[in-house]
């Protein structure tokens, strides 16, 4: 499997070996890694994603894996996040599972909600001033 530049430039950088490509996104590319505690994912933002995504790792931080991955390691142009090991939201949903999918992202908005920090408010965007 072929990486972009910065891609690769973060494997060295921080260490890691690619297993598999995750998915190529509008805004990055997502690669399945192992490094030296375990599997991780590497999200490398390209130009779309550096400007759109520039709050991420201020929220993950904040919330701190509750209802959301951890943050490991982070830039302006690439994110070392905790692998997930449960269940694909899109499998439940091409199984027209929805109802357990949409079960499972309730929950995790919940998380979420539970977990807000207000200290956030004055850091981020509110999504009415974006949308």
């Amino acid at each position: 499997m072929t990486y972009s530049e910065l891609a690769q430039y973060y494997l060295n950088k921080w260490e890691l070996s690619p297993c598999r490509l995750v998915a190529k996104t509008r805004t990055s590319e997502l690669i399945e890694v192992l490094g030296q505690n375990g599997t991780y994912v590497l999200k490398v933002l390209n130009d779309v994603g550096q400007v759109s995504e520039k709050n991420s790792p201020l929220v993950l931080n904040e919330w701190s894996g509750h209802g959301a991955v951890h943050l490991f390691k982070y830039d302006d142009k690439a994110l070392l996040l905790e692998k997930l090991n449960g269940p694909d939201l899109y499998e439940f949903s091409i199984k027209n599972e929805e109802d357990t999918a949409t079960s499972i992202f309730v929950e995790i908005i919940k998380k979420i909600h539970l977990n807000a920090v207000s200290e956030l408010d004055d850091k981020i965007p509110r999504l009415d001033s974006v949308f």
